[in-house]
């Protein structure tokens, strides 16, 4: 009983899956494939990591303390880019 959650807890925590489920939000671990919500028919691909001369390759001018990810669709060319230095911290 003492490792039970709380209710209201757990009420959030499923009115926050239902919406993340029903609004198709891509999730962010690495092992799942990411469609690609432009075309909807291919998957992105990691194409530049934090390593400055991939970003650049992008047309990137990477600082010293930016850290990017950037992900192409492999059917339609799609990109999506992300500072991982401007992630949030998850308390979770």
């Amino acid at each position: 009983p003492n490792r039970r959650k709380d209710l209201n807890n757990i009420l959030h925590l499923l009115q926050q899956t239902k919406r993340l489920v029903t609004k198709e939000y891509t999730p962010i671990a690495e092992d799942i494939k990411k469609p690609c919500t432009y075309c909807g028919q291919g998957v992105y691909e990691l194409k530049a990591n934090e390593e400055p001369d991939s970003v650049r390759a992008f047309g990137f001018s990477p600082t010293r303390e930016s850290k990017w990810l950037i992900y192409v669709c492999n059917k339609c060319g799609h990109v999506q880019s992300f500072r991982l230095d401007y992630l949030w911290q998850s308390a979770y």
